[in-house]
């Protein structure tokens, strides 16, 4: 803009110093009309913008998890800005174990980014601080965005009481992989029950080989997430599961289920199966002892089957399976969910930032990131060549079909929660009851400070 109004002043002068010599000079008067009718619009022109800068600018800023898909990512981006050029993006990324404590500090000095990364299931602070924009609306006056999702529990999980506060866009729960190659020359199957998978550790155990490269830091990480299914099982057998008040996070006297996962969460680890001192084990040193063979299974999330095989590259073939469900369950349980994307509700440009939702939930751009960053997506129509991808997004519905949705702030109710299981795997003192009673009571006192 600056240079277009420089420009137009340096026409103007000209103009005005060519009409003072033709007066000075006597010319005459036909073309010095014409001189004239001709200077005017060029007199004129510096009201008028450039083309390229009639349409106003707005920028949104957008807040992610993955540093590693950084070039996806910026793609992703220039796709959208070439279709939506009045919209610029500017991006920051930050680690996953970050992303919660860096937007409530955004959010509380009134500096959150337009958009962010969260996940569905926490989203209760933000909305209980009247944070997150309420999608619905939006996704209610554009039906096919609303139902361009894989599944409606994919949509649910984002619902929180009846209202869309979060779009998901990739799936993201666990799995087991293993050495298939391991498993051949010791002419050990696939397990289809939780029986088989128990009988299987034996034998591996017998043969020396530690079942699962496990990752119990920090506060129990992957042995806790084993404990969720677990628990999950014991909840769906009681009928708990599907409890209103338990999906709410209200349920705060649950007897049994919770010391029965307890007791064979322990089991498993004193018993080996988790490797030794699994719970200092760091995630990138877990996968290390399964890149090295050093044990037959380790537990991870889909996400990170890129990390995975460039790590097993041509040592062995790896294979993935879900973490099989007792004999008898009725459905299978998957703890997780969706990685999605909230609106801050303060944003100065709501409607530019559900352009830029939506696009996050287009085909082109799931299809973008299920090649370049090998993801699971939450839109119909994503084609998975790949069988490690086709088996991840056969469960992809199944994915936090059962997660809990408070409607309060659940503060650190979790963590504590975790933190206090891995005590009690380290201590023989520490009975499941006694730990049963204290995840109840952390829920119940975390329910009355929200009121």
């Amino acid at each position: 803009m600056r240079h277009a109004w420089k420009k137009g002043w340096i026409v103007m002068m000209v103009l005005i110093m060519v009409a003072l010599t033709a007066c000075a000079g006597g010319g005459n008067n036909a073309a010095n009309t014409k001189k004239e009718n001709t200077a005017s619009p060029a007199a004129s022109a510096p009201a008028a913008k450039p083309a390229e800068e009639k349409v106003d600018k707005v920028t949104l800023k957008l807040l992610y998890i993955w540093p590693e898909f950084k070039t996806t990512m910026e793609k992703t981006i220039d796709l959208f800005e070439e279709k939506n050029p009045n919209i610029d993006v500017e991006l920051s990324v930050t680690p996953w174990d970050k992303v919660k404590a860096q937007l409530q500090t955004g959010i509380a000095g009134g500096d959150a980014p337009d958009i962010s990364f969260m996940w569905p299931k926490d989203m209760s602070p933000f909305i209980a601080s009247d944070a997150a924009l309420d999608l619905t609306p939006y996704m209610e006056a554009d039906p096919a965005w609303k139902d361009s999702f894989v599944d409606p529990a994919v949509l649910n999980g984002s619902t929180y009481d009846g209202r869309i506060y979060n779009a998901p866009f990739r799936g993201s729960t666990t799995y087991i992989a293993y050495n298939k190659d391991m498993f051949e020359e010791n002419g050990w199957a696939e397990p289809t029950s939780l029986e088989e998978l128990e009988t299987l550790m034996v034998q591996m155990m017998d043969k020396n080989v530690t079942p699962f490269a496990i990752a119990g830091k920090p506060d129990g990480f992957q042995i806790e997430k084993i404990n969720q299914y677990f628990v999950g099982y014991n909840l769906m057998e009681s009928g708990v599961l599907e409890d209103p008040e338990y999906r709410k996070a209200r349920k705060t006297d649950i007897e049994g289920a919770y010391a029965k996962a307890f007791v064979k969460s322990k089991e498993w680890n004193d018993k080996g199966y988790y490797g030794k001192s699994a719970l200092g084990v760091a995630r990138e040193q877990s996968q290390a002892l399964f890149f090295q063979g050093t044990t037959a299974m380790i537990m991870l999330n889909n996400n990170e089957l890129t990390a995975m095989r460039k790590g097993v590259a041509d040592k062995f073939e790896m294979k993935f399976m879900v973490f099989p469900a007792p004999a008898g369950s009725k459905d299978l349980f998957m703890p997780g969910g969706m990685d999605g994307y909230m609106v801050y509700k303060k944003t100065e440009h709501p409607d530019e930032a559900i352009v830029l939702m939506k696009y996050l939930n287009s085909k082109e751009a799931q299809d973008l990131w299920a090649t370049e960053t090998l993801s699971v997506m939450t839109v119909k129509g994503v084609e998975y060549s790949d069988p490690d991808m086709a088996t991840f997004a056969k469960y992809i519905n199944v994915a936090g079909k059962y997660n809990q949705f408070p409607d309060y702030n659940t503060g650190d109710v979790v963590t504590k929660n975790a933190q206090a299981f891995a005590n009690y795997l380290q201590d023989d003192s520490y009975t499941p009851e006694k730990l049963e009673q204290l995840w109840n009571d952390n829920y119940k006192q975390q329910i009355e400070s929200s009121k």
